[in-house]
Formats: structure tokens, C-alpha cells, sequence
């Protein structure tokens, strides 16, 4: 497990924020930039390049306003893509369902018998509906009609 990082910066969190739960190897990985290149990123020792922040906004789902200046909310309604659920809770569902993708074969070892794409729909769904749950929790009252 990598070790934490201690950012000094205000952008260099919101790129840790932005980037959780995925561990800083598979994010450098996507951004395709070495592991001590997004460390010196986080840790707000350099910034990466204008083209790279558009990266960071297509694969976390991040606002570009909150994570430059921290204006807004991180992940506003329709700032994920693919389309079809996942759109307005906020994350990259093509990069979720990668993600879930690497780790199939572990489940495999496991004697799962669904099919990879069985299994991560299900997977999706859930992820979905937990997301669902937690905003409805997170939405203030209705106002009262008087």
C-alpha cells in the first residue's frame, strides 16, 4: 500500500480528493504518466499541464472549476459520461466499469461463474442505486406548503 501522501497545496487535495478511491499507480496508469509524476502532482510540488487537467476531469468526473480554484461542487449533475445512469451521480462509468474489469479475474479464481460482464452490470447497479440511496439521504427537506 502506497503511503500517504501530505499535500501542500489546496489543488494538490482536491487532486487526492478527486482521484479517491483509486489508488495513485492505477490513476497514473489512466492519466499515462509516471506514478512519481502524479506524486509530485499531489503532493503540490508541480501542476500538471493544461491538457492533463481535461484528462482528470474525463476520468474522475470532476468539476475543472473545483478542482483549479474549488469552486462549485466537486461533481456537479451529467459530470460523468457514457451516458444512461451514471450520468448524474458524478463518476466516469466507462472508467467503473474498467476498474471492476481489472478485478474479475480475481473473482474468477474465486469459482464465480457469472460472466464478466454479468458480473460487473450487477456490480453497476449496485454501485447506482447506493449512489441513489445516499443522495436522497443527502437532499434537504421538500418545503412545506403552507
Amino acid at each position: 500500500m502506497a503511503r500517504p501522501l501530505k499535500p501542500e497545496t489546496a489543488f494538490s487535495s482536491r487532486l487526492i480528493a478527486a482521484r479517491q478511491p483509486m489508488e495513485r499507480e492505477l490513476f497514473a496508469t489512466h492519466l499515462g504518466v509516471p506514478k512519481t509524476t502524479l506524486g509530485n502532482w499531489e503532493r503540490g510540488r508541480s501542476e500538471p499541464p493544461l491538457e492533463m487537467l481535461e484528462k482528470i476531469r474525463q476520468i474522475t468526473g470532476v468539476s475543472l472549476d473545483w478542482l483549479i480554484a474549488g469552486h462549485g461542487p466537486m461533481r456537479g449533475e451529467g459530470s460523468g459520461s457514457g451516458g444512461g445512469p451514471g450520468v448524474a451521480t458524478g463518476y466516469n462509468r466507462s472508467l467503473m466499469q474498467a476498474l471492476i474489469e481489472v478485478h474479475l479475474e480475481q473473482a474468477e479464481s474465486m469459482g464465480v461463474t457469472l460472466t464478466p460482464q454479468q458480473l460487473s452490470a450487477m456490480i453497476l447497479n449496485t454501485y447506482d442505486q447506493n449512489v441513489e440511496n445516499l443522495h436522497n439521504l443527502m437532499a434537504p427537506p421538500a418545503a412545506k406548503t403552507a
